[in-house]
Order: C-alpha cells, then sequence, then structure tokens
C-alpha cells in the first residue's frame, strides 16, 4: 500500500515536472518559509474565524490552535522538500478527514491559496536587491522564478493529492451508505414481516404473541418493546375490561333489584308524604284561626287595660274630691264650733238680760220676756249646731271610710292593672308565636307539597334507573361476548373466570407464543 502511494506520488511529480532541482529549491527557501509560515497561518485562521461556514468546523479555539500547529508541522515538512511516507499518509488523512467531516474543497484549495500567494509575496520580497544593487539581473530574475515554480509544483501535487483522498473517502463513504442503505432495507423488511405477523395475530384477537429479544436490529428494538408493551397491556386491558365486564352484570344486577325496592318505598313514601301534608294543611288551618282567636283575644285585652287605666283615673279623682269634702266638713265643724261658742255666749247673755230685768221689776218684764226668747234661740241653735256637729262627725268618719275603701280600691284596681297588662304582653306573645308558627307551619306545608313532588320525581328517576340497570345488565353481557374473543394466557383466563386480577407484564413464566427472527414463530412452554 505503501509503496503503491509513493509510486502514485512520483507519477504526478514526473507529469507535473518536478524533479531534484525542484526538491533543492525548496530546501533552500526552508529557512525563510518556516520563518514566514506562523504568520501566515496567524492570518488564514484569522479568516477562518471570521468566516461562520469554517469556523463550524471547529469546536472551539482550543481545537483551532491544535490544527493551526499540525499544519505549520506540515508545511515544515514541504519546505524541506521531505515527500516521503509520512508525508503521503498525511495527506490522505487529510483528504479521508475532509470527507468524513463534510469539508467542502472550496474551503481547503481557498486556504492553500491564501497561503500560496503570502508565501510568493515573501520570496518575491526576499530576492529583491538592496543596497547599490537595486537592479534585477537576469540572473536573480530565473532563481526567483525557479522557486515560485517548485513552490508552485509542491502546492498543486498537496492539492491534487488531498483532492485525490477527498473523492477517494466520498467514493468509499457513498459505497459504505450504498450497503448500510441495503442492509437496513432488508432489515426493514424483515422486521416489517415480523410485525405483520405479530399485528395479524393481535387482529386475530390473539393477545399472548410476543417478539422476542433479538428478533429485530437493535435500532429497531424499540418498535418490538413498544409492540410487546401494547400488547401487554392490551392483554392487561382486556382481562381487566373481562373481569369489569362481570363485575358490572352482577353489580347492576343488585343494582336493579335496590333500584327495583326504591322505586317501591319511594312510592310508599310519596303516599305517606301525601298523608302528612293533607295532616299539616288541617294543622296549618286550625294554627292559623288560633292565631285570629289569639289577636281578637289580645285586642280585648286591650281595651280592659285602657278601661282599667281610665277606672284608674276616675278613682283618682274620686279620691280627691272625697278629700275635698272631708277638708269642707273639717271647715263646717271649725264653723259649728264658732256657732256653739256663739249660742252659748247668746245664751249667758239672755241669762244676764233676764236676771237685769228681774231686777228692774216691771219695767224689765218686757225685755225678759225677750230676753228669754233670745235664751231659747240660742238653746235651739245650740242644739241645731251640736245636732249639725253630729252629722259632720258622722259625715267626716263616713267620708274618711271612703277615701281608705277608695284607695285600697285604687290598690286593687292597680293590681288588676299590672295583670292585665302582664296577661296583654303574654297574649301579645301568644299572638306573635301563634301568628309564627302559622307562618312556620304554612312554609312546612310549602316544603312537603316539594317533597312530595320531588319524591314523585325520584320514583319516577327509580324507575327510569331501573331500566337503565336492565340496558346495563344487557351491555356488561355483550362486553363480555365480544371480550370472549380475546385469547388469553391460563393463568389470565383462570383469573378472569375467577374475577380476580392478572399477573404483573413481564412476569417470569407466563406461557405465551413468541416470534423469532426471521419471522420463525414458536412456542414457549
Amino acid at each position: 500500500m505503501t509503496e503503491t502511494l509513493l509510486s502514485d506520488l512520483a507519477r504526478r511529480q514526473d507529469f507535473i515536472g518536478m524533479g531534484q532541482s525542484d526538491l533543492t529549491s525548496l530546501r533552500s527557501m526552508a529557512s525563510l518559509l518556516e520563518r514566514e509560515l506562523p504568520g501566515v497561518l496567524d492570518g488564514l485562521y484569522r479568516k477562518i474565524r471570521e468566516t461562520p461556514r469554517s469556523r463550524a468546523f471547529f469546536t472551539d479555539n482550543a481545537h483551532m490552535e491544535r490544527a493551526k500547529e499540525a499544519q505549520l508541522a506540515h508545511w515544515q515538512r514541504i519546505a524541506k522538500a521531505r515527500f516521503d511516507e509520512d508525508y503521503v499518509a498525511h495527506v490522505t488523512k487529510i483528504g479521508t478527514t475532509h470527507a468524513r467531516i463534510g469539508l467542502e474543497p472550496s474551503f481547503y484549495i481557498g486556504a492553500y491559496g491564501r497561503i500560496f500567494v503570502a508565501l510568493m509575496h515573501e520570496i518575491i520580497r526576499d530576492d529583491q536587491p538592496r543596497g547599490i544593487l537595486k537592479k534585477l539581473s537576469s540572473h536573480n530574475v530565473d532563481d526567483m522564478a525557479g522557486r515560485i515554480e517548485s513552490l508552485t509544483k509542491a502546492v498543486l501535487i498537496e492539492i491534487d493529492l488531498t483532492i485525490s483522498a477527498y473523492l477517494d473517502g466520498m467514493d468509499q463513504a457513498r459505497l459504505r451508505l450504498q450497503e448500510e442503505q441495503t442492509q437496513r432495507a432488508q432489515e426493514d423488511q424483515a422486521t416489517v414481516e415480523i410485525l405483520g405477523q405479530a399485528l395479524s395475530a393481535l387482529a386475530n384477537g390473539d393477545l399472548t404473541l410476543r417478539i422476542e429479544d433479538g428478533a429485530v436490529p437493535e435500532r429497531l428494538d424499540a418498535l418490538r418493546l413498544h409492540f410487546n408493551q401494547a400488547a401487554v397491556t392490551l392483554q392487561q386491558t382486556i382481562h381487566h375490561i373481562s373481569n369489569e365486564a362481570v363485575h358490572i352484570g352482577t353489580n347492576a344486577t343488585d343494582i336493579g333489584h335496590g333500584a327495583d325496592q326504591l322505586s317501591s318505598r319511594t312510592e310508599q313514601q310519596a303516599a305517606a308524604g301525601e298523608e302528612m301534608s293533607a295532616a299539616l294543611g288541617q294543622i296549618a288551618g286550625s294554627v292559623k284561626q288560633t292565631a285570629i282567636e289569639t289577636r281578637k283575644t289580645e285586642e280585648m285585652v286591650l281595651v280592659a287595660q285602657r278601661e282599667a287605666e281610665h277606672a284608674d283615673i276616675i278613682r283618682t279623682d274620686t279620691i280627691a274630691a272625697m278629700t275635698a269634702i272631708e277638708s269642707s266638713s273639717q271647715e263646717i265643724g271649725g264653723i259649728i264650733t264658732i256657732m256653739n261658742e256663739i249660742a252659748f255666749q247668746t245664751n249667758l247673755l239672755a241669762l244676764n238680760a233676764s236676771v237685769e230685768a228681774a231686777r228692774a221689776g216691771d219695767v224689765g218684764r218686757g225685755f225678759a220676756v225677750v230676753a228669754e226668747e233670745v235664751r231659747a234661740l240660742s238653746q235651739r241653735s245650740r242644739e241645731a249646731a251640736e245636732a249639725i256637729g253630729r252629722l259632720i262627725a258622722q259625715s267626716d268618719a263616713h267620708v274618711r271610710l271612703g277615701v281608705t275603701k277608695v284607695r285600697e280600691a285604687g290598690l286593687a284596681l292597680q293590681k288588676v292593672m299590672d295583670q292585665v297588662r302582664e296577661i296583654s304582653s303574654a297574649v301579645t306573645v301568644i299572638a306573635s308565636s301563634a301568628q309564627r308558627q302559622s307562618q312556620s307551619i304554612g312554609e312546612l306545608n310549602v316544603a312537603m307539597s316539594d317533597l312530595e313532588q320531588t319524591t314523585m320525581q325520584n320514583a319516577g328517576a327509580a324507575e327510569e334507573s331501573a331500566e337503565a340497570v336492565k340496558s346495563l345488565v344487557s351491555t356488561a353481557d355483550s362486553l363480555a361476548e365480544l371480550v370472549s374473543h380475546f385469547a388469553f394466557s391460563d393463568i389470565e383466563r383462570n383469573s378472569a373466570s375467577e374475577g380476580t386480577s392478572p399477573p404483573p407484564a413481564g412476569g417470569a413464566g407466563r406461557p405465551g407464543r413468541m416470534i423469532a427472527g426471521k419471522a420463525h414463530l414458536e412456542t414457549s412452554s
């Protein structure tokens, strides 16, 4: 392989006319090129950093620095004309790497063009005469042209080798891609056949079929896992549906019995509600009448209270009048006392006049008669005054007794008024309570009517529920019939018939059918 690459390099060098003189010319420029290459490469990688498409091939600045150091070492090998096995291997690696990472040749050729142009400028600048020898001689021109020619040949051969390696790498990648595509197509076809068998079995109701490990390529193993998991999930789901269908049928039957009982009890409750509503209506009427009578009683008590208050006012006025009579009697008594004293004095004067008339003899006899009459009149006045005094005393005693009795009657009347007020308050409370009770019973009667209506609606709903439960039982039977078309493993079939839970997915020892590689069917035991 190495000899072939070296002979290929020699053929290219011969065709382009690169001989020993060119190698010698390159070596003569080695120091110049090695001196200028770092700056030239710095400018190149500065441009690479500024160009997003070229910068994208490097992960970071450290990666770019390593590439620049490797390229510097490679160009130093060119400057020293070391076109050996390492050179050819390195150039081949550059081309295949560019093909692998997808670096277009335009970037590579452009980069080498920038390096080549910069180095030619330095060669021309280095060959310019200095000092007094400023004019180029024909010998100097030929020597500079030879240097440029040798560098050009080396760069073109470098580009030729790299592009050839790039194209070879692209061809190899294309062949590998074609082989991979062919292999993938075959694997995909085999996988489709395996999945087709598995899905066909699943469509026919066989839930026990599984695709075994290794039956499909690793890149498509997710399809196998998804199918197996879907089959397990579907098997468990159908198993649960089967169990639940049995449970639904059983529970629906129980619910049907309960719904029938509920319907019967609801009808009884509705009848009882009607009777209770009628009784509440009667109670409401009685309470309402009681409230009316209580309100009348309250009004009568208020009238009695007002009459008692008026009687109390009359009692007060009577006490005042009798007190005035008592005062007047006392004044009359005083007047009678004065009259008694006047009668006593008159009697005494009449007695004295009689004595004086007796002393006067006949002259005083007429005066004595008058004095006797005055004395008799005074005596009758005294007797009359005493009689009036006795009457006034009796009247005063009667007035005093009357005042006492009136006061006692006032106290009794006050107690009656207090009791009337208490009765009035109690009757008011009773009337308010009766009114509230009447309203409450009315509201209760309305609530009972609503309850009666709701009970009737519940009775209708209970009948509808009973019919719905019968339909549910029929649906559960139909569901169980549909589920019976699916194939379960023996364990799950037994658990379904017993109403228990199935084993977990992926459990060991679970009987089932397995699909092996290349669409080969096996039955695990």
